[in-house]
């Protein structure tokens, strides 16, 4: 089938017309490659596994095709990191131009995300780490105007502390000094600090206004520093570290654990990848009869640990039609 731009762009506004919303871009090209017969195919591993890629000159195309519709004001783009799991799991199949990992992946990941919610997966690390990782990263211009808006609060506290006594005196005179610590000096850290205080005033029954409006102040600024959307991309990087191994240096490989749950559930698929050997057999005579022992480990397949890797926390681009 032609490749030309016009062709293949409207092939794209089509499949997008179907959709009422952003679909992740790599969809579109694994769809249309499909259609449009653009796959090499080489070996069959099993009988639902062959290998294979998409064309790279067709990739090029896709790519020039989907720039020129943004461009033109014809569809609309945005990229983010994707902070659902069950999400993200949907769209990382094809976030590869491989047609065995492709397969792998849409195959294999819905039960990766049946093991995590079996599991239970509590975040290796809570809200407050994930706050002090976005602190680190944050430009100088944002933690100085961070600062300065704590200085006001700052000054509406001391506003308070010169007509308040007792046990609200103690928790305001803490919640400078925390707060100061937190917002002031060498720019924003975590929040954790705060937030106790600000719960155990939040306790108090004779608030002033002047008291409310200033919790108010606080708690926004917390919000606008620590986004939400940081804090749950926290949480999946953290669930993702605790099944596969993402640390600096490693591409990803998944724990024993997962792959062993995977092969109860996928038996044929999983022993019929390449270099994956099940343990040795031997038969062993116990108390006069003959029995089979198994030795040693399974070794599993180099090409498993394809199935989730550190390029799941990256940007994936989306588009739609514009309206």
């Amino acid at each position: 089938m032609s490749s030309g731009p016009g062709i293949l762009q409207n092939q794209i506004l089509s499949f997008l017309k179907v959709h009422n919303s952003y679909v992740f871009k790599n969809v579109i090209l694994w769809n249309l490659a499909f259609q449009r017969s653009e796959i090499i195919k080489g070996s069959e591993i099993s009988k639902d596994l062959t290998t294979g890629f998409i064309k790279n000159s067709f990739q090029e195309n896709f790519r020039r095709a989907t720039k020129s519709l943004i461009e033109n004001g014809r569809i609309v783009a945005k990229k983010e990191k994707i902070t659902d799991i069950a999400k993200a799991f949907e769209n990382f199949p094809y976030l590869t131009p491989v047609l065995e990992i492709h397969t792998l992946r849409k195959v294999l990941l819905p039960s990766v995300l049946e093991y995590i919610q079996k599991k239970r997966y509590l975040p290796k690390f809570g809200t407050y780490k994930i706050e002090e990782e976005t602190a680190k990263r944050m430009p100088k211009k944002q933690k100085k105007l961070i600062i300065e808006k704590w200085y006001k609060i700052e000054r509406k506290i001391a506003l308070i502390l010169s007509e308040c006594e007792g046990s609200n005196f103690d928790l305001w005179l803490n919640c400078m000094a925390r707060g100061r610590n937190i917002f002031s000096n060498s720019g924003p850290k975590s929040s954790w600090a705060l937030v106790g205080i600000c719960s155990e005033l939040k306790k108090e029954k004779f608030l002033k206004t002047s008291e409310i409006e200033t919790l108010s102040d606080i708690e926004n600024l917390m919000h606008s520093n620590f986004k939400q959307a940081e804090w749950a991309l926290g949480e999946c990087k953290s669930i993702y570290y605790s099944i596969s191994d993402m640390s600096k240096g490693s591409s990803g490989k998944l724990n024993e654990e997962v792959k062993r749950f995977l092969h109860d559930k996928h038996e044929y698929l999983i022993e019929s990848l390449p270099d994956h050997k099940e343990p040795e057999s031997h038969k062993v005579k116990l108390l006069g009869k003959t029995s089979w022992m198994q030795y040693g480990n399974t070794q599993y397949s180099p090409l498993l640990d394809k199935i989730l890797t550190k390029q799941i926390l990256r940007q994936f681009t989306f588009i739609k039609l514009s309206m």
